[in-house]
């Protein structure tokens, strides 16, 4: 009975200007212009290889001329790709049905009079029938107006069609959502004005749990910086000598001497270093560096990789696909460089760093991989964490460093990955509580202000997706890897209520996913800190920011005027910080792709951006930063294959500030 009520939920707004919106989104992804490679082969652009694009799919079936096979309101589909290409059909509830969906579909009278207004349904002889044959007998009552504080009665279960709807007309989306009705259980409550949850205190650690640490912070502590401090120590470390030298000097010295002397010299000191060191070292230094680079400055041209770069870069190619990786020692890897590289991350080793990636390679050809590197940022190996899944897209990184890779698949998992090869759970990746029964995932992030309780948000990339929260059972020690393979959590589901706000609902998915399909369709990136979650829509081209505290939200264009150079007018896709900094990265799917951030104020730069034809249809990906935030890493997802898909699709490079500093840090004015 539940699944009829969602299922006639989510016809009830499906009106004209809805189906105009569904025909506008088939027609999305064939608006690009194709490139050219330098074969000669035509390519699509990455808007085009979405999983609506006319064009053979990723798992190798063919969609050209299904709805004309199909006819006109024959939705006879059971798979969710095919459905939405079929004219006139929508897949809700894993079902494909028609729209408008005919009177007798429905099965019970309240699904028949919740869809009444828009379909001219009426419940007549234990059925379901149009008014346009068999008119009422009386007039209907008018509506009831809904009630601010109490819930409607006489239906404690669900909430009458006279109700205004929850989820707003969005101008990007073209939905007109006339009536949304949101199934209600005794255990769910009502969703109008609703305030936000909480978040819940740090619960107490018992002492015996916390190893060498006496208690530790809810917060990691910062990391410091990489450039050395503008004021002096607190306590002098050079000190004057406390009588005059025998013979003084024809001028004073410059800068006292290194040590204490015990006896006076004769002869001044020498001229200081000009210029300091290229990387100073951390805490003893008073000078500041000399900063080179300059963000959004794309006057650099790396003529050889076709790609401009902000001023005081400097760009490698580490990795491309079908070739062996090169080590430092000289010795090449056994594996070739994965193709469709996708999202990454870096998670820190006591012998360096690991640079994760996943592939996107469909039918079981996907997976994660990992690059190592020591500490000087020298790559000493390369292997295969992770196999025979499909389209790993991107992912996240966990609290205790391990990487959560996302199948964005029908039926797709989030699957823990763990790169440390000192690890027990290094050969042991898992499938996490995080997907549930499957979905074609995209990212994770996770809030962590709770360290024996973080909470993970899951997106996925597909219109009638649901954005996800999930809550790991309470615990009293510190979260690990366990916290993702223990049954007992709670997952939500992300409702916009208006304009503003937003809540949390564990009982109405439909209404879920309908919020998603008309306000931020097609997430892509995901990211959150200190109770701020931020994700993106490549759809509507925004970045949304959402106060988990506060329950409100606010939306800014990706597609805005930025400071510099370039421009960034295609898809937003990954989003990524700098080690928990303030800077906001993007990548960039479509066009010419590049890679740009964001500041705290608003002001958008590229970092670099792509010009050679070979490049345009691209996608940038596997965005992440080293750990002392100097490297930054990145990936064009087809490089200038011949073929989409291709072993050969996708290259890794490498930019590094030359002044040494973060990628966070000061740019030149």
């Amino acid at each position: 009975m539940f699944r009829i009520l969602a299922r006639a939920q989510d016809f009830a707004y499906l009106t004209k200007k809805g189906r105009e919106a569904k025909a506008e989104k088939s027609n999305f992804h064939h608006q690009n212009t194709k490139k050219s490679s330098k074969r000669g082969a035509t390519h699509l652009t990455r808007s085009e290889k979405t999983k609506n694009g006319d064009r053979k799919s990723r798992d190798g079936k063919g969609t050209n001329g299904l709805a004309a096979k199909a006819g006109k309101g024959s939705c006879i589909s059971k798979n969710q790709k095919e459905c939405g290409r079929l004219l006139d059909c929508v897949w809700v509830m894993n079902s494909c049905v028609t729209i408008p969906p005919r009177c007798e579909s429905f099965l019970s009278q309240i699904s028949c009079e919740i869809n009444s207004s828009i379909n001219t349904c009426v419940w007549k002889d234990n059925k379901c029938i149009s008014t346009i044959e068999f008119p009422t007998e009386s007039p209907s009552e008018p509506p009831v107006p809904f009630p601010t504080t109490n819930p409607p009665s006489p239906w404690p279960t669900y909430f009458p069609t006279a109700v205004v709807s929850e989820l707003p007309t969005g101008p990007e989306t073209g939905l007109e959502l006339d009536l949304i009705v949101g199934i209600r259980t005794p255990d769910c409550p009502r969703l109008l004005g609703q305030a936000p949850t909480p978040r819940p205190s740090p619960l107490p650690i018992p002492p015996d749990t916390l190893g060498p640490t006496a208690s530790p912070s809810a917060k990691p502590t910062p990391r410091p910086s990489a450039r050395p401090t503008k004021l002096p120590t607190t306590r002098p470390t050079l000190k004057p000598t406390v009588k005059p030298t025998n013979s003084p000097t024809a001028k004073p010295t410059l800068l006292p001497t290194v040590r204490r002397t015990r006896t006076p010299t004769n002869k001044p000191t020498e001229k200081p270093i000009p210029r300091p060191t290229q990387k100073p070292s951390i805490g003893t230094s008073t000078a500041d560096p000399i900063i080179t680079f300059r963000r959004g400055d794309l006057k650099k041209d790396i003529k050889r990789f076709g790609f401009k770069v902000s001023k005081g870069l400097t760009v490698r190619l580490i990795a491309q696909a079908s070739k062996r990786v090169n080590f430092a020692n000289g010795d090449r890897s056994d594996l070739p460089f994965h193709s469709m590289p996708d999202g990454a991350a870096i998670i820190p080793l006591s012998s360096g760093y690991v640079y994760v990636s996943n592939s996107e390679v469909n039918n079981g050809g996907g997976g994660v991989y990992g690059l190592y590197f020591d500490r000087d940022g020298n790559i000493v190996d390369y292997k295969i964490l992770l196999n025979g899944t499909s389209r790993n897209c991107s992912g996240g990184k966990t609290p205790w460093n391990t990487y959560v890779s996302c199948e964005e698949v029908e039926g797709g998992q989030c699957w823990q990955v763990d790169p440390d090869p000192l690890s027990k759970y290094h050969s042991r990746p898992e499938i996490t509580m995080l997907g549930g029964s499957g979905g074609y995932f995209e990212a994770i992030a996770c809030d962590d202000r709770d360290p024996t309780r973080p909470i993970f948000f899951v997106v996925e990339d597909t219109e009638f997706g649901a954005l996800r929260k999930y809550t790991p059972p309470p615990s009293t020690t510190i979260a690990d890897w366990n916290t993702l393979h223990t049954s007992g959590g709670t997952t939500e589901y992300l409702l916009f209520i208006n304009e503003n706000t937003f809540t949390w609902t564990s009982c109405d998915e439909a209404a879920a996913r309908l919020s998603q399909a008309a306000n931020f369709p097609f997430v892509e990136g995901v990211d959150v800190k200190d109770g701020m979650l931020n994700f993106v829509s490549k759809k509507t081209y925004k970045l949304y920011t959402l106060d988990l505290d506060k329950g409100t939200y606010t939306m800014l264009s990706t597609n805005g005027t930025l400071s510099g150079d370039g421009e960034f007018r295609n898809s937003p896709d990954q989003i990524v910080r700098n080690n928990g900094g303030d800077f906001l990265y993007f990548t960039e799917d479509g066009g010419y792709p590049g890679v740009y951030s964001l500041d705290s104020s608003g002001n958008m730069y590229a970092i670099f951006e792509a010009y050679d034809t070979m490049y345009r249809g691209d996608e940038t990906t596997g965005l992440a930063f080293s750990p002392d935030g100097n490297k930054m890493y990145a990936s064009f997802q087809d490089c200038g294959c011949a073929v989409t898909y291709g072993q050969d699709c996708g290259c890794l490079f490498q930019f590094a500030r030359d002044d040494g500093l973060s990628f966070d840090g000061e740019s030149e004015q």
